[in-house]
């Protein structure tokens, strides 16, 4: 996502190609830098030595750009969500910071965590923000995001406190995803009406970016009343960590080109993705923002394959070299970042597996034999 970052990293040993986020949090999940030959992305060409090394080698924090994303390069990255087939409650949570340990050591951008409540057959990460903590306080250089935290379901200066606490204690390495959720179950639960989501929405966010600027402030809203508060910490990065506004239609991409520095669409089809990222880009300039500064995100599940599915198969359902193809296709229809997620694959596999399978595909590696 940020050429700078990936650039300063791999120290002239690179060469651009696409990269994505991968999905690790359920059965089958596969791939992590799958790297096409051509396209907008860095990839390491030091190889599988290097990533050993980076396991034991102590190595100083990346210090990450502040501001808006720039289009061009995006993020490699795993996203963390349902539970692994088979896991225990204890279990997930061992998933999880296994996962983001072997994400650090082998050159992982980011690791994303979803937010699902209520559901305990489906996962654990009820508490994304927590979750991220105790993540950024085992690792030093991968980032830290939430794709996305349900904003309306909190009180947005608890929020704000969270989300500093988080920066700071990962320096800097946090990425803030925002967004509504479609499941109504969840607001009934909570006691929050969901025709009042949208409108919530909006007046935490605005209550947000007030309390990170580090100066008392009032607040008197539909929903909200804040009589003058100071909160602290602020945030490490400045202004504030990226933010990115997730969901679905015209209301959400209209969100995201008015309130935050990108667009998560969530699970896009290939063949919808262009006509996606020109509806943002014409929407961005009629809200009067330059259209390159906004970060647009997709996810797609995905299956891998030991034998070739052919030209009609599914979108990243395939070989390798298939799913490298794929997402090649997705970077030419305008994406910045494709989330790779596997939470549909039926196949059932161990975690090890799971790791195994995405550091082979770390970029740099070349074609791999599973």
């Amino acid at each position: 996502m940020r050429r700078r970052l990936l650039a300063e990293r791999f120290a002239g040993r690179y060469r651009v190609v696409p990269s994505f986020c991968l999905n690790l949090s359920q059965p089958g999940r596969t791939g992590r830098g799958i790297a096409p030959s051509s396209g907008l992305a860095i990839e390491n060409s030091a190889g599988r030595a290097r990533r050993h090394e980076r396991r034991s080698a102590t190595r100083p924090r990346l210090t990450p750009p502040r501001g808006p994303v720039t289009i061009g390069v995006v993020h490699f990255g795993i996203f963390v969500e349902e539970l692994r087939h088979g896991a225990t409650q204890a279990g997930a949570f061992r998933d999880i910071f296994e996962t983001a340990d072997r994400a650090e050591a082998g050159g992982v951008d980011c690791v994303w965590l979803g937010e699902i409540h209520f559901t305990p057959s489906r996962s654990v990460i009820s508490a994304s923000l927590q979750v991220a903590s105790a993540i950024a306080a085992r690792t030093r250089r991968v980032r830290i995001g939430t794709a996305v935290q349900v904003l309306p379901l909190n009180h947005p200066l608890r929020i704000a406190e969270e989300v500093a606490t988080v920066d700071h204690i990962s320096e800097g390495r946090f990425e803030f995803g925002i967004g509504r959720s479609g499941v109504v179950r969840t607001y009934d639960t909570y006691g929050v009406p969901y025709v009042e989501s949208q409108a919530r929405f909006r007046e935490a966010l605005d209550i947000l970016r007030q309390a990170w600027t580090g100066e008392p402030f009032s607040h008197q809203g539909e929903f909200y009343r804040v009589p003058r508060a100071f909160v602290r910490p602020r945030p490490f990065q400045t202004p504030h960590p990226p933010i990115t506004i997730g969901g679905y239609g015209v209301a959400a991409v209209q969100r995201a080109v008015t309130y935050a520095d990108g667009f998560n669409g969530g699970n896009v089809p290939l063949q919808q993705v262009a006509p996606l990222v020109a509806d943002i880009k014409t929407a961005a300039t009629r809200a009067g923002r330059d259209p390159a500064t906004l970060h647009i995100v997709s996810r797609g599940s995905f299956q891998l394959h030991a034998s070739a599915q052919g030209k009609d198969r599914r979108p990243l359902w395939g070989t390798l070299k298939e799913i490298r193809e794929d997402i090649g296709r997705y970077a030419e229809a305008g994406l910045t970042e494709l989330c790779l997620e596997a939470n549909f694959d039926p196949r059932g596999v161990s975690l090890e597996r799971t790791l195994e399978v995405m550091e082979a595909m770390a970029p740099g590696q070349g074609p791999a034999q599973l």
